[in-house]
């Protein structure tokens, strides 16, 4: 028995696997391709943006060979988008580090933490960094915070439209709540992204009054919400254990 097939504009990007293969017992089974197959088709442009997180300046794609000549190229193919005079995003960018660049500064504290995957407890709008010196900048809007900061601990790796996390965290302590701050930085401890010697390190740039935090910070929990109750029962008196085995599992806390 021959069954018809329902023509679907398969060219449409909006078009579901549902809707091109209606049925689904008859359709040609689908051969799975590899991300390292999807990477190798990418146009070249693009597989060299994602190493910087689809968001780079016009001097990294040159230094990665791509010539002045292919880069406006892809402008006007319109697989890449400008951004000011410097920066060029592509698809998949995180939105906040295109505003953050249109502004002329890079994300930090809470709004670059989340991009490092630290946990983090209420957002408080979008955060930027600037430097003391710079001037005639674009107005922010509501909710967007400009931080005047110099850098004290320079990026590791090739993202610049983010400060390095040690920063992030050092200026997220500087203005965030207490039980926040410390949830964010026992998640980047217990998920190994800082080390305690490069915590002690932030701590010592820290403002006298920041410091004092150090001696809360605990590398056990595996949750910002463990963090923050944790210290919620020891403001009250309690003791509070993290992530201690008993018989039978390995509860989140106990409080005693």
């Amino acid at each position: 028995m021959r069954l018809a097939w329902r023509q679907v504009e398969l060219n449409s990007p909006f078009t579901s696997a549902a809707e091109a293969h209606p049925y689904t017992d008859c359709a040609p089974p689908r051969r799975r391709r590899s991300a390292q197959c999807d990477t190798r088709r990418m146009r070249p442009i693009l597989r060299d943006m994602t190493r910087f997180g689809n968001l780079a300046t016009r001097t990294q794609l040159r230094e990665l060979g791509n010539s002045a000549e292919r880069i406006r190229r892809e402008l006007n193919d319109r697989t890449v988008h400008a951004i000011g005079r410097s920066w060029l995003a592509a698809p998949g960018v995180h939105p906040d580090a295109v505003r953050a660049v249109a502004l002329r500064g890079r994300l930090t504290a809470t709004s670059a933490l989340a991009t490092y995957g630290v946990w983090v407890s209420s957002p408080i709008g979008l955060w930027i960094a600037n430097h003391p010196t710079a001037s005639r900048l674009p107005a922010t809007a509501e909710s967007e915070h400009r931080l005047w900061r110099a850098e004290r601990f320079p990026p590791t790796d090739e993202k610049k439209w983010r400060v390095s996390l040690a920063d992030a965290l050092l200026h997220y302590a500087c203005i965030g709540r207490e039980p926040d701050v410390i949830a964010s930085i026992d998640s980047a401890l217990n998920s190994g992204r800082v080390s305690e010697t490069q915590l002690d390190d932030i701590f010592s740039a820290s403002p006298r009054r920041v410091r004092r935090m150090r001696k809360k910070v605990r590398a056990a929990a595996q949750s910002g919400l463990e963090t923050i109750m944790r210290l919620a029962c020891e403001a009250e008196g309690w003791r509070v254990d993290i992530q201690i085995y008993i018989d039978g599992g390995r509860p989140p806390a106990r409080v005693a």
